[in-house]
């Protein structure tokens, strides 16, 4: 049984489908997924806040779907997903040619594209049952010394009984609670603070003109602001602040976001109203702590008979692009802790909760870790743990040196570790020798952070002044 319907859960169920196992799937939203691909493009369900921003599905991503669920893949493509080549988007001021990686391919497309997409791979599996609008509530443990769920319980006073529950249910995940109600012992749970509002505007070109195929922008003065391709004809601008400037609150008003964006080079020219139209407001989203969820304490399971997937197991910024790729690696790991240990007995079940963990542990945890140097990615300075360079001196570096963009571009899509890179003595030799070149970029033509403070307030004073107020 899953519990949420959302990419995580969905890619589990779909997954263990497939394998021939029969999958429920509870989620607790009544409303149904849209019928055309065209609805879907616009369907932001509430429990998924971030589907109204920008995403660029890391390469990491597309790589799993390719060997997984391949025809997800090409649905993707039929539903108009930008496939954005990263090799050609390598800056001009390299001094060599980059390397032809073809893994080097991530996707971009509005997230209710993508869960669409998926969902309705997963209501064509015969094995796999979606039922909307019926939230869980509970669980039935067993009383063991490790306790084995058993049984979920719905609305309406209903038991489901299952072999193996999957918490699907998100960053907020009520499951942990569940649990320490039942009787269990609470998972391990670590955060670090979180720290990024990002606020974003989607974007059509005009008269079937050619749409971005390429991220556009960077990190500036204490601010970020990157134009995103997406799917059909669309496109985002978003900016990423830091959560505590109430400076940057102006972003919100569409006027002022609009303006503020037209300031960037290489974005102003898409946002000219002959070239593209408005397709939404300005939304905001601001992060939560970075979250870390381990149902194992000193290599010993604390309970059995449920695995987590997604945000469940690890919620970093949705500023760092990385939640889709993990909840597809937690889904795969999951799935093959399955088949390594098929039972329905007790000792399968706790050995599916190791095999789980390990995997966590070795490839999703240090992306957690990462995520408390990368959080706040408009002013990091800190090094990443165990790791020799800081994040702004590999990304000065990555603009000169053809090796160390390569590296960085395969950390930032999650197909090396943080510390395969960081702490790779070939990459931090080179990145030293530019450091202490003492090259530079020619500086960018973008506002300051003083600058964007004052265009926001002036903006505001206008506003003001316009209403009579």
């Amino acid at each position: 049984m899953v519990v949420g319907g959302g990419i995580g859960g969905l890619a589990a169920a779909l997954l263990l489908g497939r394998r021939g196992h029969r999958v429920v799937v509870v989620e607790q939203e009544p409303v149904a997924a849209p019928a055309s691909l065209e609805d879907a493009r616009w369907w932001w369900r509430s429990s998924a806040p971030q589907a109204a921003h920008a995403h660029v599905f890391p390469a990491r991503c597309r790589e799993l779907l390719a060997a997984e669920a391949p025809d997800v893949l090409a649905a993707l493509r039929r539903a108009d997903v930008t496939e954005v080549r990263l090799t050609r988007q390598a800056p001009g001021t390299l001094t060599g040619p980059v390397d032809d990686d073809p893994r080097l391919v991530a996707l971009a497309a509005r997230r209710s594209v993508f869960e669409w997409v998926l969902r309705r791979a997963v209501l064509a599996e015969r094995g796999v049952t979606m039922l909307s609008g019926l939230p869980a509530f509970g669980l039935v443990l067993d009383g063991a010394d490790v306790p084995k769920v058993t049984a979920v319980r719905l609305s309406g006073g209903h038991l489901l009984t299952a072999d193996l529950v999957v918490d699907a249910a998100g960053r907020r995940s009520p499951v942990p609670d569940w649990l320490t109600a039942a009787g269990a012992p609470a998972p391990v749970i670590e955060e670090l603070p979180g720290g990024v509002t990002s606020h974003t505007r989607f974007y059509g070109v005009r008269g079937g003109a050619k749409p971005p195929t390429r991220v556009v922008g960077g990190v500036y003065d204490g601010y970020a602001c990157r134009l995103v391709p997406a799917d059909a004809g669309a496109f985002a601008v978003t900016f990423e602040v830091p959560e505590d400037e109430r400076a940057f609150d102006g972003l919100v008003d569409g006027r002022a976001f609009d303006r503020a964006a037209s300031a960037v080079p290489g974005i102003a020219e898409w946002l000219d109203p002959s070239r593209s139209r408005r397709l939404t407001r300005v939304a905001r989203l601001t992060s939560a702590d970075n979250r870390l969820r381990r149902l194992t304490r000193d290599g010993r399971p604390l309970v059995a008979g449920v695995l987590p997937v997604g945000d469940a197991v690890c919620a970093t910024s949705p500023g760092l692009g990385h939640g889709v790729a993990l909840a597809m690696l937690s889904a795969v790991r999951l799935v093959q802790a399955v088949d390594t240990n098929p039972g329905v007995g007790r000792a399968d079940a706790e050995a599916r909760t190791l095999a789980m963990d390990a995997a966590i542990a070795a490839e999703i945890a240090p992306w957690f870790h990462d995520a408390a140097v990368r959080d706040r990615g408009v002013t990091v300075t800190a090094p990443s743990p165990e790791a020799p360079l800081t994040y702004p001196e590999l990304t000065l570096a990555a603009q000169r040196d053809p090796r160390v963009w390569t590296a960085l571009t395969r950390l930032q899509n999650l197909l090396v570790l943080p510390s395969a890179v960081l702490a790779d003595p070939d990459i931090v030799a080179r990145a030293r020798g530019v450091l202490a070149s003492g090259w530079q970029p020619e500086p960018d033509d973008v506002p300051s952070h003083d600058e964007l403070v004052a265009l926001l307030s002036e903006q505001r004073h206008l506003a003001v002044a316009a209403s009579g107020q």
